[in-house]
């Protein structure tokens, strides 16, 4: 989260999560051939837990597997760049212990665990707060992550005692928990819908601006675009993105525009224009 925010201050592309693993492999053990090794071991330790199954594998092991890349699919947005945003921005708010280091690590690393069922819908509450995922927590989510809560409570698995932040007042007398990584799971599964649909509206924006119909965006169309998704950019701004964009045939195609929105935290602004 630290890095994207360097990078956003910088107006630079955020980093993937493949390639910042790697460096922090590297910058953690100086030589290149001892992160490499290291680097594999992690790749091969989640391949394994990969192979056996979406029943048996860790589903926190599953979702890195995801967002590492290594998943075979031709969908990229496993482990796009907003994806992963999302999901360091759940965690956040599930444990908010995390900003204290050492406090979260030990609270996260046990192989299962469940939190308060209330903490967990005043956390996602403040996920979704946001104009870009709609200001409300979609509501089948939140019935799922309720069914899941129900379960929890008939196996009667071992309680983890995280405190709700939201204040006292507000707390009500539903004392169920449910599991965590199953809210992370559920919560992937909503941002890969919610993704799917702004890709969607991006490429339906993409043929209207397209003037002359010929399938790919010249300078003014993808202006008129650029201009609907981020109405603050100023000229400079736009002639950046496109210069960024653009290859040596002097147009961008639709892929291109949607992995440079994409990769610039942007995808999801049209979803609130519309």
């Amino acid at each position: 989260m630290n890095r994207d925010a360097d990078h956003d201050s910088q107006n630079k592309p955020r980093q993937g999560f493949a390639e910042f693993v790697r460096d922090s492999f590297l910058q953690q053990f100086g030589m290149a051939s001892v992160a490499k090794s290291k680097l594999l071991e992690l790749i091969h330790f989640a391949h394994l837990e990969y192979e056996k199954g979406p029943e048996q594998a860790h589903p926190r092991v599953l979702l890195l597997y995801r967002l590492m890349g290594l998943r075979e699919s031709t969908d990229d947005t496993d482990h796009g760049i907003e994806g992963l945003s999302f999901i360091l921005h759940v965690v956040q708010e599930l444990y908010p212990s995390w900003r204290y280091g050492a406090a979260f690590i030990k609270e996260f690393s046990g192989s299962s665990q469940t939190l308060p069922l209330e903490t967990v819908e005043f956390a996602l509450e403040r996920v979704f707060a946001s104009k870009k995922y709609g200001r409300a927590v979609p509501e089948l989510l939140l019935l799922s992550i309720r069914e899941a809560a129900n379960d929890v409570n008939k196996t009667k698995k071992k309680q983890v005692n995280t405190k709700p932040s939201r204040p006292q007042k507000m707390i009500s007398d539903d004392t169920r928990e449910v599991d965590s990584d199953t809210v992370i799971s559920l919560c992937h599964a909503e941002f890969l819908e919610m993704e799917k649909h702004c890709i969607d509206v991006l490429l339906k924006k993409y043929h209207e601006v397209d003037d002359n119909n010929d399938g790919v965006l010249q300078f003014e169309e993808f202006s008129s675009l650029i201009s609907q998704i981020d109405p603050t950019m100023d000229a400079e701004g736009v002639a950046g993105l496109y210069y960024e964009c653009v290859g040596e045939d002097d147009v961008i195609d639709s892929l291109e525009l949607v992995t440079l929105v994409t990769e610039r935290g942007l995808l999801f602004n049209l979803q609130a224009a519309v």
